[in-house]
């Protein structure tokens, strides 16, 4: 089985990443995957990735774009590098310049890979092209389960 992850990059508070952990590791041992997908982007991303690293599963990193580091701030920088050199595997997508799109096309890519995605998520729209609540909304209308970890009501949510 396959994993995926989309989710909100700024989390906030350590006590909140603390649960998403928790969570995701809960969650991650009961469904068992053989492989995850995730385009390590800061917060919820990076989290999952050292979750399913530490689980002992194979992780495909996803790159939207030949320039995705020039993305990162400096102090992000080395998180992301150290991530995706752990990744058993790289897909990078055609496209040279970073956009919305390329980012919509990188979830899009992720939930195509994956049997279930996990949306770390506050549940409202996107704030731009490709954000969480469009690949949520994508993953649903593609028949993938998701299951959503909530971060205002602290709760796990299934669709499918």
């Amino acid at each position: 089985m396959n994993i995926g992850i989309t989710g909100h990059q700024k989390l906030g508070n350590t006590e909140l990443k603390r649960w998403i952990s928790e969570e995701l590791r809960n969650e991650i041992r009961r469904l068992k995957p053989t492989m995850a997908y995730s385009c390590l982007a800061i917060g919820a991303d990076q989290i999952f990735t050292r979750v399913i690293l530490e689980e002992g599963i194979h992780h495909t990193a996803i790159v939207p774009c030949k320039d995705y580091q020039s993305t990162f701030k400096k102090s992000d920088l080395d998180g992301y590098v150290e991530l995706l050199n752990l990744s058993i595997k790289i897909d990078e997508l055609d496209f040279f310049n970073c956009s919305e799109y390329a980012f919509l096309q990188a979830g899009k890519h992720m939930v195509q890979k994956s049997d279930i995605i996990f949306a770390i998520w506050d549940g409202k729209k996107a704030k731009g092209l490709g954000g969480t609540a469009d690949i949520v909304e994508y993953a649903i209308s593609d028949g993938k389960k998701v299951i959503h970890l909530n971060l205002i009501l602290k709760t796990i949510i299934t669709y499918k």
